[in-house]
């Protein structure tokens, strides 16, 4: 019969109890608990679906991991580290404003050579219109998306640049999302294959907005070309347009309505003029 251990009996002494002691007693407990059923229910889970000793054993080692989703690869780190500096009053001599502007200007002029300089470089600009002047400024052509996009192509990076271009409204050039979407699909067949296997129908219905805003005719060849690729259907790029006309109507409605009260307010203070004179006559 094998023999269980067991903790050594210690009598409840009130002088010497210490509650921060028992607290982590209890803590550890639960962290044992917590593991013992976490291993006992991988292995149950596991002696009947894998195949050998060592996918077995690399399950049950494995089982107190947590899983990464795919949107935590590019994501900023969790942890600030070297917070002891901060604690003890040690701060960094800020650097001069000529050295940051020369190193901006010499980073802006080398270019961006890879989809991985464009991420970290989105990284740095807080706001959609910053975000999506990378657009603008270093996907302007389709030689450069080809350089940029050709080899790698991120889904997370790309959903970023899409969102961007949706968010930032009137402050990129219209036909830019178009023209870039465009050249995606033209010059990284492949890139764009790969990234089309991670979106979901909220990337689709986003790619139909953005052709929608850029005035895309649903039977363009070229727009055609683009959604198939992007695995974009018809249906999506319809209910945009749609979507798009009501918000245009709406916003025209809003403003005859501010014109009418607008008009009614001039009106009734040329008619107040008068009865003001006549009373002070």
């Amino acid at each position: 019969m094998p023999i269980i251990k067991e903790d050594r009996y210690t009598g409840y002494d009130a002088d010497q109890f210490r509650f921060e002691k028992m607290k982590g007693e209890v803590e550890a407990g639960m962290k044992d608990d917590w593991k013992r059923d976490k291993i006992d229910n991988a292995k149950k889970s596991a002696i009947t679906t894998t195949a050998s000793y060592d996918e077995f054993k690399s399950r049950v080692s494995g089982c107190m991991l947590k899983p990464i989703h795919r949107n935590e690869f590019n994501a900023p780190p969790k942890f600030a580290f070297n917070r002891q500096v901060e604690d003890k009053g040690y701060k960094a001599d800020p650097l001069p404003t000529a050295v940051v502007s020369r190193v901006k200007s010499s980073s802006s002029a080398a270019g961006i050579r890879n989809s991985r300089e464009l991420d970290r470089e989105m990284r740095k600009r807080g706001t959609p219109q910053e975000k999506a002047s990378l657009v603008v400024e270093h996907l302007d052509t389709a030689e450069k998306v080809q350089k940029i996009f050709g080899k790698e192509l991120d889904a997370e990076v790309f959903t970023c640049l899409l969102e961007a271009l949706d968010e930032a409204g009137p402050s990129i050039p219209a036909g830019t999302a178009r023209r870039f979407l465009r050249d995606l699909t033209e010059r990284c067949q492949s890139s764009a294959g790969q990234v089309v296997g991670f979106f979901t129908a909220k990337e689709h219905r986003l790619v139909a907005r953005l052709l929608a805003k850029d005035k895309a005719d649903p039977n363009d060849p070229e727009i055609v070309r683009v959604c198939a690729s992007l695995g974009v259907v018809p249906s999506f790029l319809a209910e945009a347009v749609a979507s798009l006309g009501d918000e245009d109507l709406e916003r025209r409605g809003h403003a005859a309505d501010e014109n009418v009260h607008a008009d009614a307010a001039i009106s009734g203070s040329g008619n107040q003029a008068p009865t003001l004179g006549n009373d002070m006559d």
